[in-house]
């Protein structure tokens, strides 16, 4: 295989060629890399025994046309290739000559061409060995290769499932707005839990409180996957609104080169959708981040954006599906979760526990005094909630507090404890369209719940202003109200984790004071705190027995704490 070594030798020369002479050379460097490629693989594995003498015959002609070719090409690089020691009138010569050679070079891409295609559809590109364990002759061994050329075109055999065309990249995509943080807490548990899941399934739900830590459980998913995919492509999709989604979806296509992506008649979201379903497109993992709202994902709206003004379907549509990507959904709510990831149940992201909360602070008050028993209570505080953690952080420091200073700030009354839940301080880990307030963050869970389940947000507010360690069921049913419908809203609250439910059949509805503040500050701005507080005087007043009546001492036990606290108003007047 002498001839082999020939032309692989001549690649340094063409390179420098390429630089020096007229465009056909460049022609012959676009074939000549994939020739060389294809005649490399022959060589090795003649040299190794792995190509039979019968099948040698097919290739050893095109081989040694090559050779030929070779020698002729040599000598026109002699001619027409300056040295380094020659002059620049020497030099400038040959560049003339290069361009009077140029028909004859032309002729040599034309043989190479011929040769490239005969080694190809031979099977000698990534299939000789698969060759050898054929029976059949030469002349029937057929071809299954799919590869991109420089003119970006796939070449196929008759049995191979036709694809639409790749564009090529030279490298795979990750567009994850967000820088890795190295200070994160590794939420060892979750990332296992992601893992087997994904082993089984292609969806993935992460569900949770707001501010619990979702989105930085699935920027370091993300990167983490980067790191064992090299080759996948990573998108992350914010969900929060439908124009941000399609604007991404739009990014995507024009960073893929997809066809007709800057057509304005296309539909880029089939477009992309497309695209991603055909396993022949490699892997990749998609994050779809505040997939709060169900009417968003399941009911047809408009989009109005620069692009049109047209109805559109509805955004679950054109989530792709493929046997070689992953979906992570991020969501408030665990039954949107549910949905989207094919009615396998989400995944519960919890509150920090206190050894990761501690870490959390301490990794941001890195350069402040410690006090194991403030930062304890602190902690309790702030409900081992990642986002109060951080902002709590964020404030003591720039306000050069010390940790009992803001804890003192904290526990002094609801008032101030409002204000400081209603901070806005910037953090880069969180999408810019996203509350960095852990007030303002719940109120979109609020406004969410209001508009989809009034019922829920009904129920929320009468126990935001009742005693938040325990609020018995018969306070928040209403007496004409089916268990269907108080189960459901029930549910609602329970799947935004802003209630939780104790067991058994006197169970009863607890919140915590976080929650429970926040609430209040929603309705307080929507001129309902008023409205709450005495439509929670009536409830209890309704269930409160007669004075002397020992006979209900376990329903008076339970009224007490709720009762209490409603005669604590401030009432001007109660509308009967």
């Amino acid at each position: 295989m002498a001839e082999a070594l020939a032309v692989i030798g001549l690649v340094s020369s063409i390179v420098q060629l390429v630089e020096f002479g007229p465009n056909v050379f460049r022609d012959v460097a676009d074939r000549l890399p994939l020739m060389i490629d294809l005649v490399k693989k022959i060589q090795s594995q003649v040299e190794h025994g792995q190509v039979l003498q019968s099948s040698q015959h097919v290739f050893l002609p095109v081989v040694q046309s090559c050779s030929l070719q070779v020698k002729v090409l040599d000598e026109l690089l002699t001619k027409s290739l300056p040295a380094p020691k020659d002059s620049p009138f020497k030099r400038g010569s040959k560049a003339l000559v290069s361009i009077v050679r140029e028909s004859e070079i032309e002729k040599f891409d034309a043989v190479l061409n011929m040769n490239f295609s005969i080694l190809v559809q031979a099977g000698t590109y990534h299939s000789v060995t698969n060759l050898e364990r054929t029976k059949s002759s030469p002349a029937q061994q057929t071809v299954n290769i799919v590869m991109q050329p420089s003119h970006h075109h796939l070449v196929r055999s008759e049995s191979t499932p036709e694809v639409s065309p790749v564009h090529p990249q030279s490298s795979p995509l990750f567009i994850v707005p967000f820088q890795r943080d190295h200070k994160f807490i590794p939420r060892r548990a979750i990332l296992d839990e992601m893992n087997q899941k994904f082993r089984i399934q292609r969806r993935v739900a992460i569900a949770g409180l707001g501010g619990v830590g979702k989105s930085q459980i699935a920027i370091e998913y993300c990167y983490l996957y980067k790191e064992t995919h090299p080759t996948a492509h990573v998108f992350w999709i914010y969900a929060g609104n439908a124009t941000r989604f399609e604007q991404t979806y739009q990014e995507i296509a024009r960073r893929l080169s997809l066809s007709d992506w800057d057509d304005p008649k296309v539909d880029t979201l089939q477009l992309v959708c497309e695209w991603l379903s055909n396993d022949h497109n490699g892997e990749w993992l998609m994050v779809i981040e505040n997939a709060d709202g169900a009417a968003a994902f399941y009911t047809s709206k408009t989009i109005l954006n620069s692009r049109r003004d047209e109805p559109t379907k509805a955004l679950a549509r054109y989530l792709p599906q493929s046997s070689t990507g992953s979906m992570i959904i991020t969501t408030r709510d665990k039954r949107v979760g549910e949905q989207l990831a094919g009615r396998e149940r989400p995944i519960e992201v919890l509150p920090m526990t206190a050894l990761d909360a501690e870490a959390l602070l301490r990794s941001s008050l890195s350069h402040h005094e410690w006090s194991n028993t403030y930062t304890s209570r602190l902690l309790e505080e702030l409900a081992y909630l990642p986002l109060a953690i951080t902002q709590a952080a964020a404030f003591i420091s720039e306000n050069c507090l010390d940790i009992s200073e803001y804890l003192e700030l904290l526990c002094t009354g609801d008032s101030e404890l409002k204000e400081l839940l209603s901070e806005h301080l910037e953090d880069p880990r969180r999408d810019f369209d996203t509350e960095n307030s852990v007030m303002r963050t719940w109120k979109l869970s609020f406004d969410q719940i209001s508009k989809e389940k009034p019922r829920a947000i009904q129920v929320l507010s009468l126990m935001a202003v009742l005693d938040q360690h325990g609020v018995p069921r018969f306070l928040l049913r209403k007496t004409d109200e089916t268990e269907i419908g108080f189960k459901i809203a029930i549910g609602a609250l329970q799947a935004f984790s802003l209630i939780s439910v104790g067991k058994g059949k006197n169970a009863t509805f607890r919140m915590h004071r976080l929650v429970y503040i926040s609430t209040q500050q929603w309705l307080e701005v929507h001129g309902m705190l008023q409205h709450w507080q005495a439509k929670a005087l009536r409830v209890v007043l309704k269930h409160l027995p007669a004075r002397h009546d020992y006979q209900n001492w376990s329903l008076l036990e339970a009224l007490t704490p709720h009762s209490q606290l409603v005669l604590s108003f401030p009432f001007t007047a109660v509308d009967d």
